[in-house]
């Protein structure tokens, strides 16, 4: 009889038929499972060829970003494109046997199984780099055991599929990195304002941290939490030996940097980004904001930097004059730190070693009120205050009383000596945001002159301050700007301003900025505000007055005129801006010296209805011209971009051309889905219309010659040659497909309306060019050009302030004025706040620029006149001097011919400039 098995064989026995009983039904059970989910799986295929959402980016004509718009910050890269250590680092934070698993970490899966025994409650664990890509791309982001299982199914679906650096690029470009970053191309900009090249170790480990928790984990709103976060993955890639020892302590010892920042645009033109959105919204939906769409405008970088500039420093240069309003808020000076102690604090910034750490690791609760504010919380108080257009707020420390040619000594030891008991401050000291104690040095401030309080006149320079303690007092919050070694108080503007640039042959918007702080305000004031123009009108009326037959030479009494009209509800007496009278007046002079007087005169000889119709010839609409005689002062109702698009057919020959921002729009592959088609000025020869009609000659001979292979080819190729001719804009959406010329076909030219003859259009600008040589704006003679003309405007009680004109290839107009009806003050004439923001800008737009004035158009002749008469002037006249006329109404020789002698005779038939 054989042996019975020992009872505890008998245990093993059963324990082994267990396990393979439950193994087996576990196996039958993800093999169900596997059966039952798989099919609802997404195709791996979808990876290869990924389209990840990227924000519309808006460009300038020669490529530099200057906008970026959408709900998801991101920059695709290749993996080539991302640093090792980088891609290091999210491998020793999130997976480090990435390269050894199928896709799946049993390991990590198992512990997080154990931890689901032991405590019941669901955690992270064992999630891997590819079971990341699977849930970001597939899945949510709930946490249930069916999402579990399609994870773990879709990450070995991947791992088989795709190999590892595929795997790990889609990971590090789509992972969610916090602040609106996907990917860490975004990331490295958001948090550093850098390249992922040029993150260092630290940075990287930094980004890195981010995936487990990025709100938990950001550096900038949660500096302390973020830096033990980046300490552990330096830790973790020590451990791993990324890294050695050395370069591990240095890191771990780097201070937090990390700060909010925008995109890297090349120029800030928010007016122009936001003009470009809307346009792009319009057209394509909101598929603009996560479809890669790229407008290029046709702005130029370069220029809309110089309007920036110009119209900054003239809007401040404007609140200087007006004097100094004083702070924007006060701080109690005894809950303020001694400077030294402020320099000490600022000092141990990132050490890991202080109590302070980059700022942030600072007790952030508020101290006692008789304790001085640490430095998170000034930063607290200055975060209340605006930074506008580079004006930041900063908070007065000490202040010095010395006269500003006094202790010349040394500057850091005058700022250590600055609070010491019983020593006046020798320095001026300001804080601002991010632990920075800079100088403001008496040149920075001395403009300060106390405001008028009563707003009838500019501030006394005899209140000028001696030293920086009659401007400012320790507890100040003020806004400065500048580099940190020169630092300057200015003041937030309440004024406002605009400025556009065009090209006056296409219409082409050259730069725009519609105010002092898009921030601030989003009101685009060179499109949307209708002010008055003031004198910056008057050309207008002349032209008419020159379409009704008067000569650069007509006589008009400068003399006084009173009107009781009904219409004007009240007896109207205008003035010249002067309070001068000048008695007969030759019509260039009128314009040349603004003559108000002149102005009305001609439009009450020429008539208020002929001149509103002549000038909407010039793109104004007849509903913001007044139907009265104030027409003549500028009472119009227009915008900047209106006022530049009059002056454009001035200076382009009399062509009326429409203004334009966007040049062409990309989808996220770079086909093209729209062009711009603009109306061109062309004036007589015109060789692009010459050129076209030699085209259009050419193309209808071939049809004729090869009718009968067009007809055979069927009307699908004629309809896509009706297209190709149709001269209209033209705009395809992605849906169009194919390539891009059959997408977008090739647009023919698109020719302007001549709306004022040759003629009539070179004598206004020569009037202008007057105006900028002698006249209100002859302080345009420090650009020292010969190809300039513009005209001045000021209306009533200097509510607006003008400059418009042109130099070679381009137009410009520059506005001044409170959004709230209010005056500038007495002397803020166009002349004076307007025109240095126009002569800023055309210093920068046209150095380099050969001067181009053109030749006397053809039937116009030059006389030489009698200046007090305007008539024929014979050789023997006084002061005679040369003027440009049609040919068909020059003044003539007397009948009996006794004035003229040979080739004396006063007239010049040639087609050269008069000047």
């Amino acid at each position: 009889m054989p042996a019975r098995p020992s009872r505890a064989l008998r245990v093993l026995k059963w324990l082994l038929a267990t396990a393979i009983a439950g193994l087996t039904a576990l196996a039958l059970l993800a093999g169900g499972l596997y059966l039952y989910l798989a099919p609802s799986l997404p195709e791996i295929d979808q990876l290869r060829d990924v389209q990840l959402q990227e924000p519309l980016r808006v460009y300038s004509r020669d490529g530099e970003l200057l906008a970026v718009y959408g709900t998801k910050r991101r920059l695709p890269l290749a993996l080539d494109q991302i640093p090792e250590q980088l891609s290091n680092a999210f491998i020793a934070a999130e997976d480090d046997r990435f390269y050894e698993h199928p896709g799946v970490d049993w390991m990590g899966l198992t512990r997080a199984a154990v931890n689901l025994v032991l405590t019941g409650e669901k955690g992270q664990g064992g999630s891997t780099i590819t079971m990341q890509v699977a849930r970001n791309f597939f899945l949510s982001r709930e946490k249930t055991y069916l999402r579990k299982l399609n994870e773990i199914l879709l990450a070995l679906k991947i791992e088989r599929e795709l190999d590892k650096q595929q795997i790990l690029e889609l990971y590090l470009n789509k992972i969610y990195l916090g602040q609106r970053a996907y990917g860490v191309g975004a990331a490295a900009q958001v948090y550093y304002g850098k390249e992922v090249a040029e993150l260092t170790l630290p940075e990287a480990a930094m980004i890195a941290g981010l995936p487990k928790a990025p709100s938990r984990y950001n550096p900038v709103s949660n500096p302390t939490r973020a830096l033990q976060r980046r300490n552990y993955v330096l830790r973790r890639m020590r451990e791993l030996d990324m890294i050695d020892e050395r370069i591990y302590e240095t890191a771990r010892l780097a201070q937090v940097t990390a700060a909010t920042h925008g995109s890297p645009l090349a120029v800030n033109a928010p007016y122009v980004g936001e003009m470009a959105r809307l346009d792009a919204l319009d057209r394509f939906g909101d598929d603009v904001y996560t479809g890669g769409y790229s407008v290029y405008t046709t702005v130029v970088a370069g220029e809309q930097k110089a309007a920036n500039d110009a119209l900054r420093t003239g809007l401040l240069a404007y609140e200087e004059r007006q004097g100094y309003r004083g702070p924007v808020a006060r701080i109690d000076p005894e809950r303020l730190p001694e400077a030294a102690d402020l320099e000490q604090r600022i000092e141990g910034l990132g050490s890991v070693d202080q109590d302070v750490f980059g700022g942030f690791v600072e007790d952030t609760s508020e101290p006692d009120a008789d304790e001085p504010l640490g430095l998170i919380q000034l930063d607290d108080r200055l975060e209340q205050y605006p930074a506008f257009s580079g004006l930041e707020p900063a908070i007065v420390i000490s202040v010095s009383e010395q006269a500003p040619d006094a202790g010349d000594g040394d500057a850091e030891a005058d700022a250590t000596s600055a609070g010491e008991e019983g020593e006046a401050p020798a320095e001026t000291l300001v804080y601002r945001r991010g632990g920075r104690l800079d100088p403001l040095p008496f040149s920075g401030l001395e403009w300060a002159l106390p405001e008028d309080e009563e707003e009838t006149q500019e501030p006394d320079e005899a209140a000028a301050p001696k030293t920086a303690a009659d401007v400012l007092a320790v507890g100040d919050v003020v806004h400065v700007a500048g580099p940190d070694a020169g630092l300057e108080l200015v003041q937030l503007p309440r004024v406002e301003g605009a400025f556009v640039a065009l090209d006056p042959d296409t219409g082409a918007i050259r730069a725009l900025t519609g105010g002092f702080s898009f921030e601030r305000s989003s009101f685009n004031r060179a499109t949307q505000a209708r002010r008055q123009p003031g004198s910056n009108f008057k050309p207008f009326i002349y032209s008419a007055a020159l379409g009704k037959g008067y000569t650069p030479a007509t006589l008009v009494n400068d003399a006084p005129i009173v009107f009781d009209d009904p219409a004007l509800e009240d007896t109207w007496r205008p003035e010249n801006y002067s309070g001068r009278v000048f008695g007969p007046t030759r019509l260039r002079e009128g314009l040349v010296y603004s003559r108000n007087l002149v102005s009305i005169r001609v439009l009450l000889d020429i008539g208020i209805p002929y001149a509103i119709r002549y000038v909407q010839r010039f793109g104004f609409p007849r509903e913001q011209l007044p139907a009265d005689l104030t027409l003549a002062l500028g009472s119009a109702a227009l915008t900047p971009m209106q006022i530049a698009r009059g002056y454009a057919v001035l200076a382009n020959g009399g062509f009326l051309i429409e203004p334009y921002l966007i040049e062409r729009i990309e989808d996220g592959s770079g086909q093209v889905l729209h062009r711009a088609n603009p109306l061109r000025a062309c004036p007589e020869p015109c060789e692009l219309r010459q050129e076209l009609e030699r085209k259009r000659a050419e193309e209808e001979s071939q049809a004729e010659g090869e009718q009968s292979a067009a007809e055979a080819a069927g009307a699908e190729e004629a309809d896509e040659g009706a297209a190709g001719a149709s001269g209209e804009d033209t705009a395809a959406g992605p849906e169009a497909g194919g390539e891009q010329e059959e997408a977008l076909p090739e647009l023919e030219p698109r020719f302007a309306e001549q709306v004022i003859e040759p003629r009539n259009a070179y004598i206004v600008r020569s009037f202008l060019r007057d105006v900028a040589r002698r006249g209100t704006g002859r302080r345009t003679r420090v650009l020292e050009r010969d190809d300039l003309g513009g005209k001045t405007g000021t209306t009533d009680d200097q509510l607006d302030a003008w400059f418009s004109g042109f130099g070679t290839g381009l137009v410009a107009s520059a506005w001044v004025g409170y959004d709230e009806l209010e005056s500038l003050g007495p002397k803020e004439t166009g002349a004076r706040a307007a025109l240095p923001i126009w002569i800023d800008f055309m210093q920068v737009a046209l150095d380099g620029v050969p001067e181009r004035w053109p030749d006397l158009p053809a039937g116009m002749v030059t006389v030489r006149i009698d200046p007090e008469t305007g008539e024929y002037a014979g050789p023997g006249t006084n002061n005679a001097v040369f003027e440009i006329f049609r040919s068909e109404n020059a003044p003539e020789p007397p009948a009996n011919g006794d004035e003229g002698n040979g080739d004396d005779d006063g007239l010049d038939n040639g087609g050269g400039s008069l000047f």
